[in-house]
């Protein structure tokens, strides 16, 4: 059973706490605290590479360019040698994530798999999104494909088997993580200045309701937002 302290127990707040020493993965101690907050969803990001599994040459299709997308496009610019593609509602986190990956945006609605800026055949899509519209248009346009879905949304849509049978469409489900946290860690120190691009200016507690307002509202152009609690 998964679970995270702050949702699964109390104690997301506390100064200090006493965890199994397997559980924990150890820092340099020239390492970025800013940068290293990034480990738990960089860890989900390269579990969704994993899945995804996309041999080197293979470009991939990553929906989405919040922390997820975003640190998908960042490990597997600096994993593999592929082409990227990304697509993102928000024009600036869009732009944001081509000019650090090299990835080539494109528009959503009119993705062609088969004629698309990688000039190659996209059998590989990640889905950070969890919008059940998004992965719905994601099944309707792909053939010969696997789409991995790692966002968490809210909805259903109608999925008929015999169109992924038909158009042998692989789904998967990518769940937070397994092995890859320590891997997430070390890439952080050996990479932090292209990380820390990801991350906005920090905000104060007093700051969060208002900024997770915006966020959900989907009106924050920042990637990842970190809050900074003053303990004076």
């Amino acid at each position: 059973k998964l679970g995270f302290i702050g949702e699964a127990i109390d104690g997301g707040f506390a100064d200090y706490i006493t965890l199994p020493a397997h559980l924990l993965e150890k820092c340099e101690p020239e390492t970025r605290l800013d940068v290293a907050a990034l480990a738990e969803p960089l860890a989900v990001a390269l579990h969704a590479l994993k899945r995804v599994d996309a041999p080197d040459g293979h470009p991939i299709l990553i929906v989405g360019c919040g922390p997820i997308g975003a640190l998908c496009a960042v490990a597997g610019n600096l994993l593999g040698d592929r082409k990227l593609l990304v697509s993102d509602i928000n024009d600036q986190r869009q732009l944001q994530v081509c000019s650090l990956t090299g990835a080539d945006a494109v528009d959503l609605q009119a993705f062609d798999q088969f004629s698309n800026p990688s000039n190659k055949l996209v059998r590989h899509v990640i889905d950070t999104t969890g919008n059940v519209g998004v992965i719905s248009l994601l099944v309707s346009q792909l053939s010969g494909a696997s789409l991995a879905l790692v966002g968490i949304g809210e909805g259903s849509f109608a999925l008929d088997p015999v169109h992924l049978v038909e158009r042998e469409i692989s789904i998967l489900g990518c769940h937070a993580f397994s092995s890859e946290l320590g891997d997430a860690v070390r890439m952080l120190e050996t990479y932090p200045d292209v990380f820390a691009q990801l991350i906005g200016p920090m905000i104060s507690l007093e700051q969060v309701p208002t900024i997770y307002d915006q966020i959900s509202l989907g009106h924050a152009d920042d990637i990842k937002t970190l809050i900074k609690i003053d303990n004076e």
